[in-house]
């Protein structure tokens, strides 16, 4: 999930121990133990002659498997001992006995889909935190982070998925299922560290201010974090909540807002945000066009 974008720097998965050591403090900043007490509570009651296995243990893999894109790999070979190395099985917290992929499947069965998705997000955060602060000064020498939004249409038959609606691809118009949305570092490297998923019609905005508990979760003291994102999720709260998180918005903005987020006063222009006088910078007079830039 981790890869460069410019040459920057690149991850080698999952035998570096640099990766190694940034999954370790991500998770020393969880609370696995508050998450097992919740995961149990999907569990029976009556005691099986097999004891189970801890869920916070299943809960580390599955956010492992995740990282390193490797649940399929696991599927195939049917032994995670095959899949991960044993420094990692140890960091889950597995001793001998290991689980096969049916106990991993059934495990992930046993909860909804958006809990899971929930635990994985704030993982990916914290993993992302551990990023910046172990590489500050390759962050910090490249620019900063530039993190982007975006959401995608999919198709659906039932529950099953049946690709992504393209303006060209007509044989799906029309049978939309689902809406994913994404949040993902694309500079200096790329990697996607929150996923949401809701009905076709969902607008991007209301899913984008439902990331902001974990937007809020970045370390922006390290390094400057730069947040873009098109036009759909353009509105005073969504950069109102950006601000106030410590991101540098650079949002495309609806025609019909250009009101909403300016004001003239003695001859200059104003944001109504950071309330700050807005500086000039350039004139494409081709398009009479006047660019104006908010140094918050």
């Amino acid at each position: 999930m981790l890869r460069s974008s410019s040459d920057v720097f690149l991850f080698n998965f999952p035998s570096s121990d640099i990766v190694f050591n940034l999954v370790f403090f991500a998770f020393q900043r969880m609370d696995f133990d508050s998450i097992s007490s919740e995961l149990l509570r999907s569990y029976s009651p009556i005691q099986n002659k097999n004891r189970p296995y801890d869920p916070s243990s299943l809960l580390r893999l599955f956010f492992i498997l995740n990282l390193f894109n490797l649940e399929y790999d696991f599927y195939k070979s049917k032994r995670i001992d095959s899949v991960l190395s044993r420094d990692y099985l140890d960091l889950c917290g597995f001793s001998d006995q290991l689980p096969c992929y049916t106990t991993y499947f059934y495990f992930k069965q046993r909860f909804d889909f958006p809990l899971l998705f929930q635990y994985l997000n704030l993982f990916l955060v914290l993993f992302l935190n551990s990023v910046i602060s172990s590489f500050k000064d390759e962050i910090n020498d490249s620019g900063g982070l530039v993190i982007a939004a975006d959401s995608k249409p999919i198709a659906a038959y039932g529950n099953a998925p049946l690709g992504p609606i393209h303006s060209y691809n007509t044989s799906l118009n029309g049978k939309l299922g689902f809406k994913v949305f994404w949040l993902a570092v694309i500079y200096p490297f790329y990697f996607p560290f929150y996923f949401s998923f809701d009905k076709d019609s969902a607008h991007d905005n209301p899913m984008l201010l439902n990331s902001f508990k974990y937007l809020k979760l970045l370390d922006v003291k390290t390094s400057n974090i730069f947040f873009t994102a098109d036009k759909g999720c353009d509105s005073l709260e969504t950069l109102y909540n950006l601000i106030s998180a410590g991101l540098i918005p650079f949002i495309r903005t609806k025609k019909s807002h250009l009101k909403d987020h300016f004001y003239l006063q003695n001859g200059n222009v104003f944001c109504k945000i950071s309330k700050k006088r807005l500086s000039s910078e350039e004139n494409d007079y081709s398009k009479h066009r006047h660019k104006f830039v908010c140094h918050n």
